[in-house]
């Protein structure tokens, strides 16, 4: 049975609320894909000054094209949509692009309220990134966190501040060799004899969960409260690799639209403090559940929340990423 949000639009969320985004920067990674482009849409509508973090200098061109013509209503559009090239597949290249961001940042002299870590990549085909990690950990998990980490002064500086996680339900299956705990003899990535292509998104996914409880605790004196959420499922390029999208627009009436699927992150990032669980888990636009992390079992809990925070500071300084 489904939820009375499920199919609430991110436009419709933004609309109870109402919240005046206006001279504040929302930094999205992944904005040129389904979700993110329907998200950078209602937060554009609320004021944003938007910042759309991606791989492809000649697509996010084309998307900050497309945005300028569909709001070109909007007298300020052409000075509140802003690119920045990232590979999140590389250290090097996230480490570079925060640098970038945050001399945007200086030179718009406005605040960093809002970051939606939003891109993700999905049971791809066996293969390392340059740095020699599985690329849906690497995408998924850590890129994200160290953008985030390299970003954290901004981010306290403009407290109250927001950072949204997008997870996955996939986070809580146990399938296909999944866990609900993290499997560290399999990173930096698995072995290639007998991969599992959806083994490394459950278990990327599940740290975005665990993590945003930890820095949740971590940041929270600095005015800085981290969340996690799920989309739901979406017909998008998401799937195109893991060979489920024909299925997904056969069944299509059964998935969400962009818009809907928006609405979760887009509920994370504009509800009211008084509304919000730090640190919790959001799905169709309400936290699935205070007991949530005592539900997953000892696998998420607090000390290996700790345990997960400790190897993801000590994983990326043997990269120079710290």
């Amino acid at each position: 049975m489904r939820h009375n949000n499920y199919r609430l639009t991110a436009d419709e969320i933004a609309e109870r609320y109402n919240t005046d985004l206006s001279n504040q920067i929302v930094l999205i990674t992944g904005g040129s894909g389904t979700v993110g482009y329907a998200t950078m849409e209602s937060l554009l509508k609320r004021g944003a000054t938007i910042i759309n973090v991606g791989r492809s200098a000649k697509t996010l061109k084309q998307v900050e094209d497309k945005l300028h013509n569909d709001y070109a209503h909007l007298s300020d559009i052409q000075n509140r949509v802003y690119s920045v090239v990232m590979e999140l597949e590389s250290f090097s290249s996230v480490k570079e692009g925060a640098e970038q961001i945050k001399r945007l940042i200086k030179q718009l002299d406005l605040p960093l309220k809002i970051i939606i870590a939003n891109s993700g990549i999905m049971a791809i085909n066996y293969r390392q990134t340059r740095d020699g990690m599985d690329p849906q950990w690497q995408v998924n998990y850590f890129s994200h966190y160290y953008l985030i980490t390299l970003l954290h002064t901004e981010l306290k500086a403009a407290a109250p501040s927001r950072v949204v996680l997008v997870s996955s339900s996939y986070h809580a299956l146990l399938h296909t060799g999944g866990a609900l705990h993290i499997q560290y003899d399999k990173l930096p990535y698995p072995p290639e004899k007998g991969y599992q292509r959806f083994q490394p998104y459950q278990q990327s996914k599940l740290a975005l969960v665990m993590i945003a409880n930890e820095l949740n605790d971590r940041y929270s004196n600095d005015g800085i409260t981290v969340l996690s959420c799920n989309p739901g499922g979406i017909v998008s390029n998401l799937q195109i690799e893991s060979g489920s999208q024909a299925m997904m627009r056969w069944t299509n009436r059964m998935w969400k639209t962009p818009a809907q699927g928006a609405s979760t992150q887009v509920y994370c990032a504009l509800a009211p403090q008084r509304e919000i669980v730090g640190g919790q888990y959001y799905d169709n636009c309400e936290v699935w559940s205070s007991q949530h992390f005592q539900e997953l079992g000892q696998g998420v809990s607090k000390d290996e929340r700790v345990k997960l925070y400790e190897y993801t500071q000590g994983f990326l300084s043997k990269y120079g990423a710290n």
